[in-house]
């Protein structure tokens, strides 16, 4: 019941944010469609939560929230809190 609810909101998600640019053919919605599948497969394995957390709030408050947003800025956060400023 709960991988119906994901995909269904994935589907409408991607419909949405797609057909608000015109690019909403069934070749680019099933692509952007796996992507976010894929990239929720990945966010459910996280054990930062505290960082996903605040990726989530500062993306989803400018209307960036799709789960393939989500991961690679999760991404790049993990990435950038491991570096240190060197000479």
């Amino acid at each position: 019941a709960n991988q119906k609810r994901v995909i269904s909101y994935i589907q409408k998600n991607v419909k949405e944010t797609y057909s608000l640019i015109g690019m909403d053919d069934p070749s680019t919605l099933r692509m952007m469609e796996k992507e976010n599948l894929n990239a929720f497969k990945e966010l459910i394995k996280i054990t930062n939560v505290s960082l996903l957390q605040n990726v989530i709030k500062t993306y989803c408050e400018i209307g960036m929230c799709n789960y393939s947003t989500i991961l690679m800025m999760y991404m790049e956060q993990k990435k950038a809190n491991a570096e240190t400023l060197e000479w």
